[in-house]
Formats: C-alpha cells, structure tokens, sequence
C-alpha cells in the first residue's frame, strides 16, 4: 500500500527548520534575535499539537495582537475554551513565530506558526481582551552523554518499527530521524508524529525540559504505539485470512456446481 510521500508537512517543516513553507512565514521575525525573557500575545488552544521546529497551520479568531508582533506563546489547554483565563494555560508552551496571515470569510484568519523553543510562563500582563504574558525561553542543554545516546538508538529503533506498520508516517521520517543528532530535537520530532497520543501526553512532553527523561517518556509512548499496531497488523491479517478462505471456497463450490452440471448433461446424453 502506498504511503504517505515526502511532502508531508510534519517531514517538510522540519527541512532545514523553515522550509515548510516559505511564502507562508517569509514574514515571522528572526526567532534567535529575540531576548531570552520577552512580553508576548498568548495563543493557548485545545491543539493541534506545536512543538519546537515544526511549522502548523491555524485558524484564530482574535489574531491582531499576535499579528503585530510576529511572534507568540503557543499553549495547549485542556479543553476547548472560547475565552481562556490565565488558571486555564500550563506552565509550559512553545514560543512561536507567526507567518502570512490570510483573512478567511467568517471573520477568521488562517495562519502559519513555526515551533522555536520551549517557552514557560513567569507571570501574567493581561487576561483580555486577550492573554499576554511574560515568558522565558527555556535553553536546553545540547551535549550528548552515553545516557541520551543510548536512549536515541532505542527511540530510533521503535520509531522504525512504528513507520513499518503504519499506513500514516511517511518513511521519509524515519530516514529523517536517522539523520538527527540532538537528543531534544530527536524527541521531539518522533513525538510530533504520535497523532494517536492524547494532549495530556502530548503536554507532559512539552514540560519535560530535560532530554533524556523526555526521551524516556517517549519511550513508553512508542511502545504502547507499538503493542496498538502489531495488535492491529495481526487483526487486519485474520481478517484477510478469513476472506481469502471464504473466496477459496466459494471458488471451489463454483468449480464443483460447473463439474456436477457438466456431468449431469453428459448423462442425458448418454
């Protein structure tokens, strides 16, 4: 069956960080100039998913603020909320930049945010019209000790087995992943693919700042993923083993019913 090709936007966003699409954020702000502490709009919405590198398209209903400045804190609730308070966002986000935004019929604005770095909350400007927040870019750590190379191959080696048996991750992924070398960024990208994990999952990886304990969640993630999908594979295999019988039958049936009916007319005859 064929699959997913290159082009998929989870794989491409991650390309050289912004090449997901260039016309769409060809007007977001140089991320790595912007101060470690900084004042920015919040988006805080009931997903998708946003994590560091990856570029997401979105639909906002009040997007001015985020607008004007570019740039913004991406925040998951848990549940979908028209009007979030500040007690309804987590700690922890991703700070984004904001590209293009196109104005849609109904009032609303689709948009284009590229994932930069973990970002969390150190205190509250304002709750409306809209949230803005004071927020700290948080810096991870980018050596790789024998613990995070090791969890690497693991995550690495689930991972392959996962885009063996899913119809949903291209495989251009797993050739991508090979090919990265940051514990974080590795973790990272692997999770971005796990459509089936709940937002709560989701969120407990965006809070864990260190690598190797994010890469040991993730860990148990893949391989529940896993067990699901070689549960599925073997599922979908009896099922095709019970209409290739069936179809063997009914052909042999046929066979049987033209033989007998050929016979019967070679006894009239006789």
């Amino acid at each position: 069956m064929l699959k997913a090709s290159f082009s998929n936007p989870q794989v491409a966003s991650w390309m050289g960080r912004v090449n997901f699409s260039r016309m769409a954020l060809e007007d977001a702000p140089l991320l790595d100039s912007l101060p470690d502490v900084l004042e920015a709009p919040i988006i805080a919405k009931h997903g998708p998913v946003v994590y560091p590198h990856a570029a997401i398209p979105l639909v906002l209903y009040e997007e001015r603020a985020v607008q004007e400045s570019g740039f913004a804190g991406y925040f998951l609730l848990k549940e979908e909320l028209k009007n979030p308070l500040p007690s309804d966002v987590p700690e922890y986000g991703v700070l984004v930049g904001v590209g293009r935004v196109l104005r849609l019929p109904d009032g609303g604005a689709s948009l284009v945010v590229l994932g930069h770095r973990r970002a969390r909350i150190l205190e509250w400007r304002q709750a409306t019209p809209f949230l803005i927040a004071r927020l700290e870019q948080v810096r991870e750590p980018g050596s790789v000790g024998p613990s995070a190379e090791a969890m690497m191959r693991v995550v690495t080696s689930l991972f392959e087995r996962i885009v063996s048996l899913s119809e949903r991750i291209p495989e251009d992924a797993l050739v991508y992943a090979m090919n990265i070398h940051d514990p974080s960024d590795l973790a990272d990208f692997v999770a971005s693919f796990l459509s089936s994990l709940d937002l709560a999952s989701h969120q407990s990886l965006i809070a864990e700042i260190d690598s190797v304990a994010r890469l040991q969640k993730l860990t148990a993630f893949l391989s529940r993923e896993l067990d699901l999908l070689e549960l599925e594979d073997r599922i979908q295999a009896r099922a095709r083993s019970e209409v290739d019988r069936s179809q063997r039958e009914y052909y042999l049936r046929e066979q049987l019913r033209s033989i007998q009916t050929e016979l019967g007319e070679l006894d009239a005859n006789a």
